[in-house]
């Protein structure tokens, strides 16, 4: 866990609202010279239990020829509304 310090960085934004993986991605790159990628993101956040996926929503990439679904993430036992911007309730 002391490599992955972006987490409790994480959780302070969702104690706020749901993020998406993507969305965490490009917040914490100018943070954390070692940032983690959106599936590093999502498989972390998937094994610990403090966090639950909300949704999936399409993102767009400039790699990718079409868009994909990414995981939006929140805190376990917090409620957040249904649609973007995913604000907690």
């Amino acid at each position: 866990m002391s490599n992955k310090k972006w987490v409790e960085t994480v959780v302070g934004w969702l104690n706020q609202r749901a993020l998406s993986s993507v969305e965490m991605e490009r917040r914490l790159k100018p943070m954390f010279r070692h940032a983690p990628n959106a599936r590093i993101i999502s498989a972390t956040l998937g094994s610990d239990g403090r966090f639950q996926r909300i949704d999936r929503t399409v993102a767009s990439s400039l790699y990718r020829t079409r868009s994909h679904k990414v995981n939006v993430w929140g805190l376990r036992g917090c409620s957040y509304q249904g649609v973007e911007p995913y604000d907690r309730t």
